[in-house]
C-alpha cells in the first residue's frame, strides 16, 4: 500500500479517492455475502423447525434443555453443513463490515484534513487582502 499523506489538499483528495474506490470494490462481495447469509439462515431455521417437531413427536415430555441439545445434535448431522457454512459466511460479512468501517474512518480523516487545508487557505487569502 502506498504512503498516505494528508499534509496537502492533493494528498487528501487522493486518499478520499482510494477509500471511495475501496468501498466500491467491496460492495459486490458484501452484497453476495449478505444474500448468502440470509439464504443459509432460512435453511437453518427450517431444518431446526423440522428437527424440533420430529423430536417433540418422539419425546412428548422432553425438557427444553434436552430438546435444544437434541436439535443441535440433529443439525450437526447435516451433510450440507448448513450451520458451518452460515458461520463462515457470517464471519465474512463481519470482516467485510470491518473493512468498510476502516475505509469510512480513513475517508473521514482525509475529509477533515482537507477541510482544514481549505480553511487555512481561506484565512490566508483573507489575511493577504
Amino acid at each position: 500500500m502506498s504512503e498516505i499523506r494528508l499534509d496537502t489538499p492533493h494528498g487528501c483528495r487522493e486518499e478520499l479517492q482510494r477509500c471511495a474506490n475501496g468501498i466500491a470494490s467491496l460492495i459486490p462481495d458484501m452484497t453476495k455475502a449478505i444474500a448468502k447469509e440470509a439464504e443459509l439462515q432460512v435453511h437453518l431455521e427450517l431444518a431446526e423447525a423440522i428437527a424440533t417437531v420430529t423430536i417433540a413427536d418422539a419425546h412428548p415430555k422432553i425438557t427444553a434443555t434436552e430438546m435444544k441439545a437434541r436439535v443441535v445434535k440433529e443439525l450437526a448431522k447435516d451433510p450440507d453443513q448448513t450451520r458451518v457454512n452460515r458461520l463462515l459466511v457470517s464471519s465474512k460479512v463481519t470482516a467485510l463490515n470491518a473493512r468498510m468501517r476502516a475505509l469510512e474512518k480513513r475517508m473521514s480523516a482525509a475529509q477533515s484534513a482537507l477541510n482544514d487545508h481549505q480553511a487555512e487557505a481561506r484565512s490566508a487569502g483573507l489575511a493577504g487582502r
